[in-house]
């Protein structure tokens, strides 16, 4: 894949929903062959279908075990967090379980402070958004170095997230941080074109960025919690002269350039290899997630 254009066959932008911290235009984005079925990570977590574990009793801190005990492709989004073990963790980039599968998976650690000598290695889905921000600078940084050459990155910018938003964690971990924001998980009722979007285009101070998914499920499912991570800047007036056409940043996204990247699962990955740092992942052709921060 060079390019997502030869892939789509339609776009459709919907009316553009404004908020106290964000403005969200949602997206259908239609492609020729209709992509296969996946299932959220979180999804099958609450089903048993799936276990998260370390690695091995000792730990590693930039891997995990995922096992996928199903008949299903499993879907993990980028920036997913998940909690226990022996510190808090996120997934370094988007992946697919294949069905029936042990999976060693690149992770980063978001709880600098905390290394248990527990017996429970397992984690479970943490129903919390990494900030944009944060994201943005990880993938940027994995196009050039791997999860654990980041590491150090990713407790620096958790300190600098915790200083901006003036809350502090005594394990400087990253979901304590958000968990103490206020929530703005109700704003997404407002947004009556969901159901028909399996993508959006987000702008708020925390920055702008197009993401799609291979469905509306898929795509509903995570919308809340991006709406929810931009209540650290409630009351903060967007910048306007910050702020992109989405007409004209939906035409980038399927005309950027993508570059072939190591896969996790059974998915075939690429980074973007322009200024704007991004991620897609395909299975048998089709887009199953792709996101690009501008």
């Amino acid at each position: 894949m060079d390019r997502l254009e030869p892939l789509i066959s339609s776009i459709q932008l919907f009316d553009e929903h404004c908020f106290s911290t964000c403005k969200i235009t949602p997206i259908r984005i239609t492609q020729k062959a209709p992509a296969p079925d996946v299932m959220s990570f979180e999804t099958a977590h609450q089903s048993g279908l799936c276990e998260v574990t370390e690695i091995s009793p000792s730990g590693a801190v930039n891997n995990i075990a995922f096992s996928n005990n199903s008949l299903l492709h499993i879907f993990v989004r980028e920036g997913t967090n998940i909690i226990g073990a022996k510190q808090n963790r996120t997934f370094s980039k988007s992946f697919i379980a294949p069905p029936n599968s042990e999976t060693v998976v690149p992770v980063q650690c978001v709880e600098r402070g905390r290394w248990d000598q527990t017996f429970d290695l397992r984690f479970k889905p943490a129903d919390l958004e990494t900030p944009r921000n944060l994201k943005k600078a990880k993938i940027d940084r994995l196009r050039k170095d791997d999860a654990e050459a980041i590491q150090t990155f990713i407790w620096d910018d958790v300190k600098e997230y915790s200083g901006q938003v003036g809350i502090a964690s005594s394990s400087e971990d990253l979901l304590d941080v958000i968990k103490q924001t206020p929530s703005n998980k109700h704003q997404i009722e407002k947004i009556n074109d969901i159901d028909n979007a399996n993508g959006y285009f987000i702008i708020s101070e925390n920055g702008s960025s197009l993401e799609m998914f291979s469905s509306e499920v898929l795509c509903a499912q995570y919308l809340e919690n991006v709406i929810d991570s931009e209540s650290q800047f409630c009351g903060a007036p967007i910048n306007d002269n910050n702020c992109h056409n989405a007409n004209n940043v939906v035409s980038r996204f399927i005309n950027l350039p993508w570059i072939l990247h190591e896969n996790i699962g059974c998915e075939t990955s690429y980074f973007t290899k322009g200024n704007e740092p991004g991620h897609s992942i395909t299975l048998n052709g089709s887009v199953i997630h792709s996101v690009v921060y501008f």
